[in-house]
């Protein structure tokens, strides 16, 4: 997923090389997927050894999850 976000992140630079900063909403990163017309991922399974294809669907879950996990802190654990 990681390089999902770098192909886009790199696109972005590209069309915008005097920024030193970009920031992007994750719906604009779907509009980008959506664009590509045939986009899936092969995950490995080890306990069949094969790649299993999924859909472009599947990938943004995957990419939401993520980036949500990323932009929100983990919670604290406090001991008492």
């Amino acid at each position: 997923m990681n390089g999902i976000c770098g192909i886009y992140e790199s696109r972005l630079k590209k069309l915008n090389p005097r920024f030193l900063s970009l920031t992007y909403e994750i719906t604009e990163l779907f509009e980008f997927l959506d664009q590509i017309t045939d986009l899936s991922c092969l995950v490995y399974q080890p306990d069949t050894m094969i790649y299993i294809p999924f859909n472009k669907e599947w990938i943004k879950e995957k990419l939401y999850i993520q980036l949500r996990c990323q932009a929100s802190p983990p919670e604290k654990t406090v001991r008492i």
